[in-house]
């Protein structure tokens, strides 16, 4: 892409919700992982994740572990690998935001997620626990609130489109596991 083509893209900032990850650690198979790795290595779009999601996968990691059949430091690397486009954010560069977050979610837990979507508005969260944000307020603030595969299909890329052309469950199966097996082939830890 040229100097210029690119001054012109815009830049869609998406902040990722443990759940997220997680289930892209633990379901090796599923439409998470794929849509995950797709956004990743998309340019126009820029991730972040507040410094505490690490404290929260390392406090979970002999579950994570378990579920995902792998040795913990093999989840380690497999989680570095995922994240390492991705922005880790100190909780201070957005603590100015954080008490108005807490009005704009029904599970304080997910308070720094809102607060540093607000710092980075516009922005999406991305997010399998839709049902603990706020997301009229939050739509008004500029942020949207979204699971992996709408987010896919609002930055424009469709699981349909992208290696099938069918419209079948069929078809989007036979996509996921291809791109699944080229992920696996790609990072050899999964």
């Amino acid at each position: 892409m040229a100097e210029d083509e690119t001054k012109n893209v815009e830049i869609i900032n998406v902040i990722l919700d443990t759940n997220v990850i997680i289930s892209s650690l633990v379901k090796s198979e599923g439409v998470t992982r794929a849509s995950l790795i797709l956004m990743l290595t998309n340019p126009s779009v820029k991730f972040y994740i507040p410094e505490l999601v690490f404290r929260e996968i390392e406090k979970h990691s002999f579950e994570i572990a378990r579920k995902s059949k792998i040795e913990t430091a093999l989840l380690s690397k497999a989680l570095n690998e995922i994240l390492k486009n991705v922005t880790r954010v100190p909780e201070n560069e957005f603590m100015d935001k954080l008490e108005l977050s807490k009005k704009l979610v029904k599970d304080e837990n997910d308070a720094q997620f809102a607060a540093l979507a607000l710092h980075f508005s516009p922005s999406i969260i991305l997010t399998f626990n839709k049902k603990d944000y706020r997301i009229a307020a939050l739509n008004k603030a500029g942020v949207k609130v979204m699971l992996p595969i709408e987010a896919l299909n609002f930055i424009g890329i469709s699981l349909l489109s992208v290696e099938t052309k069918s419209k079948t469950r069929h078809g989007i199966k036979r996509f996921l596991t291809k791109i699944n097996a080229l992920i696996k082939k790609k990072y050899s830890i999964f």
